[in-house]
């Protein structure tokens, strides 16, 4: 009976567009990966979910990544965005985009502690 109340709230979260609280529910009720791939789907993934993805696997964890780091790349969050192409090994992608962004500093420091000191990427910043 629990989990068919905790279901219906959580369809009920889902209709309103409250994305947050249905993680928490779906957290609650051992559905991570329904969870997950919902927040993907509905590109809505939040930190706290990327906490739990990855007892989904490698390869869905970085998958909620991407669609996390496009998440904040559309709410022009870029140097949080980098970080986490830094966290999937996407190094060059987000010295890339820093550039791109006019995040100077940010691709600097980035390319300096990431990359050899004499990579052509440190001599373009």
């Amino acid at each position: 009976k629990t989990f068919e109340l905790v279901a219906v709230e959580r369809k009920t979260h889902t209709a309103e567009n409250h994305h947050h609280q249905a993680a928490l529910l779906g957290i609650w009720s051992s559905d991570i990966r329904g969870t997950v791939d919902h927040a993907i789907q509905t590109k809505t993934v939040t930190e706290s979910l990327l906490s739990v993805a990855v007892m989904c696997g490698l390869d869905k964890y970085q998958e909620a990544v991407r669609c996390f780091i496009a998440q904040l790349t559309a709410s022009r969050d870029f140097v949080t965005a980098a970080s986490y192409l830094l966290v999937i090994g996407e190094t060059k992608q987000a010295i890339t985009m820093l550039v791109a962004e006019e995040c100077y500093r940010e691709a600097l420091a980035i390319a300096k502690m990431r990359l050899s000191p004499d990579d052509e990427v440190i001599k373009n910043i």
